[in-house]
């Protein structure tokens, strides 16, 4: 073979493999522009995966399980709606706050109170509590209340805080003892307790009397957002 015919032969080969690396690398682009387009379909159904799952949690009423240290069992709050030991907890919590209130604890127990009570109760709440300690402060005594019982009313989610409260004359030590109770009511909002109704009075609760009440007032109260809501529309 001479040398012309070998440079032939040599073109010839390197022509073969410049055609075969022209295939591959054609062959690996349109891959690549394949696999592009199918990671680019998964991205986006990723992403609306994850926006759908977003706006579902968004949505969902959360439902927070928590045992504080001062209370003895396990509460629930969903939403605005609480569990029963939620309710019996706080209000057990107002009734020991107002029930040994004295003007030493007046400003702990108003800055306490006033994040429960809603606003537009707190100013006739806030008088009350100030005309309570007051009256101790006039008549140099001092109240002392001791719980002895909680019951709560599920249909009207109602809790009755029974005790005795003790009386004490600062001036000569003589004291009084008297059954005494406080009924409370207890929402929430955003998770924190709001007093929702609030009554204190000497005696032992009449819960039998006060359900058939309560559900005369609940009806009225009713009856009230019914006319207002037909009077908006009409």
């Amino acid at each position: 073979m001479n040398e012309q015919s070998k440079k032939n032969v040599l073109t010839i080969i390197s022509d073969t493999f410049n055609i075969l690396n022209v295939s591959k690398s054609g062959k690996n682009y349109n891959e690549a522009i394949k696999s592009s387009k199918i990671l680019t379909l998964v991205t986006i159904g990723q992403s609306f995966a994850i926006c759908m799952l977003t706006i579902l949690v968004m949505q969902k009423e959360v439902i927070s399980t928590t045992v504080p240290p001062t209370f003895t069992e396990e509460i629930s709050i969903q939403g605005n709606r609480v569990s029963p030991s939620y309710q019996t907890a706080w209000a057990q919590f107002v009734a020991n706050l107002l029930g040994n209130i004295n003007s030493r604890r007046l400003n702990y127990v108003l800055t306490t109170l006033e994040k429960m009570i809603p606003v537009g109760d707190l100013l006739r709440v806030e008088k009350q509590i100030k005309e309570q300690v007051a009256r101790l402060e006039i008549k140099k005594i001092e109240e002392r209340f001791i719980p002895l019982d909680t019951i709560y009313d599920p249909k009207n989610s109602m809790v009755w805080v029974y005790g005795s409260k003790e009386t004490i004359s600062l001036r000569t030590g003589d004291s009084n003892t008297m059954k005494w109770t406080f009924e409370i009511k207890i929402g929430a909002h955003l998770g924190l307790p709001k007093i929702l109704h609030l009554q204190q009075y000497e005696g032992m609760p009449n819960t039998q009397r006060r359900q058939r009440e309560l559900y005369v007032e609940t009806e009225k109260e009713n009856l009230k957002k019914q006319l207002a809501t037909q009077a908006t529309t009409e």
